[in-house]
C-alpha cells in the first residue's frame, strides 16, 4: 500500500509541475490570465489530494 501511495505522490507532483509550467505562460490576454489561473487552482487541488494519499 505505500508503493501505491508514494507511485501517486509522485504522479501527482509530475502533473502539478506540468500544470504550473504551463499556467505561468498564460498571460497574454484576459482569456489566457483566466485559464491560468483555473489551472492553478487544479494544481491546488491535486496537491492536496496527493497530501491526503500521502497521510493514508
Amino acid at each position: 500500500m505505500h508503493n501505491l501511495s508514494w507511485t501517486s505522490a509522485v504522479d501527482a507532483l509530475t502533473k502539478i509541475e506540468a500544470l504550473a509550467a504551463a499556467a505561468q505562460f498564460l498571460t497574454a490576454n484576459t482569456t489566457e490570465k483566466e485559464l491560468s489561473l483555473e489551472l492553478m487552482a487544479v494544481v491546488e487541488d491535486i496537491a492536496r489530494k496527493a497530501q491526503e494519499k500521502t497521510n493514508d
